[in-house]
């Protein structure tokens, strides 16, 4: 970085001429450090992006309820600042809508973290999602009114979850999303296809949620029809993805999977000893819903054969709950001793871990880094957690609802704390396509302590629990198998 300390705002304005004449035979990496915050700063700020330079601002002395202003201030000004707050990264930022995302995001958690009520008090003064709260319609001017662009944001993709819907033959013990007898009407899910297609982004992925969205099948198969069809028409990529217990798994759902490129991410969460205990029954589901088998072990294990018999991509998906941290491991030999040959561990959401849990769940990675690290080193077995984006409970991906509302599809992570509804973005009829409409970690964080963190300090100390682990894991997982690996990979979803 070609950095020039001897240029202040006040003479980049003084001679605007002189200085982009100046400008003109400075390199690419030229950065012109404009000094502390000033009333002339924003003003130079334009004039040094104009010569081909970048601003550098220097936000220090500020109080939290102005450095937040200051933040959004310098993001339209396209500038890089330093901070010296103590959630900030040491080194300079570069201002974008993802890294001012970034670093709000940064800024919330040292709040609730630490209690920090000027902090707080200057994000809820800019918080665009409280809008939604309020049942107010977007403001287009204000930067985080959920403006967030995904077409400007490259390493994003797209997606919708489509919730099909709320029905589902089991309770599992650790599901947070709330159950009723309520399908989706099939002309809200199929305008979320054209919605998401909309954009301008060339790759867009889709998810089929619940509930159990077998149940389904039908309006998922006209789904994936359309979607493949958009494919061709448009020239984007399209990825689909099926989140499915098995129950209803045939060879001819298999087959449709296979022939349309559909991603089946099935629910096996080890031996059965886990799996059922973890995986219960619908006691009193509704009379068009058959009741299932105790024995949910048994019926995914046949989905998994049935899906491998018909050559479909297949994902087991582990969800572990603290109490069996200690089983990780175990329940993943297990698993790919079936022949799977991607495997994810999930990590049961809207519950608190603690440190011990949280340090059992890493030996337990460590134990299948030693058993397996060979395998997921040369390729013969994908293990999904090394690419899968931590912290997953402010994952970005939006949710289609059976009522036909978009909302943050992470909302469902403590869903059963909550009386009545999600809260919706926008309704899908309101929209033509998901630009301004994305999220943004920021975004999702925000929502989840407004709705559930600001009623109980419970809610809050489990989200930063949760957060905590997933931070643990990619940490270890970078610590242990970065170097194998040459380093993480990553999906491109934040």
């Amino acid at each position: 970085m070609d950095l020039r300390r001897d240029i202040t705002a006040q003479a980049v304005l003084a001679d605007r001429r002189r200085f982009l004449k100046a400008a003109a035979t400075w390199g690419p990496d030229a950065t012109v450090d404009l000094g502390p915050l000033s009333a002339d700063t924003a003003a130079a700020a334009r004039v040094v992006r104009k010569g081909g330079a970048v601003p550098l601002v220097e936000l220090s002395g500020l109080a939290d309820r102005a450095l937040v202003p200051a933040l959004l201030h310098m993001t339209k000004a396209q500038a890089s600042v330093t901070l010296d707050a103590p959630w900030a990264p040491p080194q300079p930022v570069a201002l974008t809508d993802a890294s001012l995302s970034d670093l709000l995001y940064r800024a919330l958690r040292h709040a609730e973290s630490t209690g920090a009520a000027d902090l707080r008090a200057a994000l809820d003064a800019c918080r665009g999602y409280r809008r939604i709260l309020a049942g107010a319609p977007r403001d287009p001017d204000d930067p985080l009114d959920l403006r967030y662009d995904l077409t400007h944001a490259p390493a994003e993709t797209p997606r919708l979850t489509f919730l099909v819907t709320r029905n589902c033959q089991l309770r599992c013990r650790y599901c947070m999303v709330k159950l009723w007898d309520e399908d989706a009407v099939d002309a809200d899910h199929l305008r979320g296809v054209d919605v998401l297609f909309a954009g301008e982004a060339d790759t867009v992925r889709m998810q089929f949620y619940g509930g159990e969205p077998l149940l389904r099948f039908p309006l998922i198969q006209q789904l994936v029809r359309r979607g493949r069809q958009l494919e061709g028409e448009t020239g984007k990529r399209l990825a689909i993805i099926l989140i499915t217990n098995g129950i209803l798994m045939t060879p001819e759902v298999a087959t449709f999977c296979r022939d349309h490129d559909v991603e089946v991410l099935l629910s096996l969460d080890g031996g059965p000893e886990v799996t059922n205990q973890g995986r219960l029954p619908h006691t009193r589901p509704p009379a068009h819903i058959e009741r299932a088998d105790g024995d949910t072990h048994g019926a995914a294990r046949r989905a998994l054969g049935v899906l491998k018999a018909a050559g479909a991509r297949t994902h087991v998906i582990l969800t572990i709950t603290p109490d069996q941290a200690h089983t990780a491991a175990h329940g993943f030999a297990h698993v790919a001793s079936l022949g799977a040959d991607m495997l994810q561990i999930c990590y049961a959401m809207g519950v608190g871990w603690g440190a011990q849990a949280t340090e059992t769940l890493c030996e337990q990675f460590g134990q299948i880094i030693d058993r397996h690290g060979d395998d997921i080193a040369a390729g013969r077995l994908m293990w999904v957690n090394l690419w899968r984006n931590e912290p997953v409970l402010i994952d970005t991906a939006l949710q289609l609802e059976t009522d036909g509302r978009v909302c943050f599809m992470n909302e469902c992570m403590f869903e059963k704390y909550k009386q009545g509804r999600n809260y919706g973005v926008t309704h899908i009829d309101a929209i033509d396509d998901l630009r301004h409409v994305g999220s943004t970690r920021f975004h999702n964080y925000a929502m989840l302590t407004a709705i559930y963190g600001d009623r109980r300090p419970k809610y809050r100390d489990i989200m930063l629990d949760n957060l905590a682990v997933g931070e643990a894991v990619r940490g270890y997982l970078a610590e242990h198998l970065g170097d194998r690996l040459g380093g993480l990979p990553h999906a491109g979803e934040t």
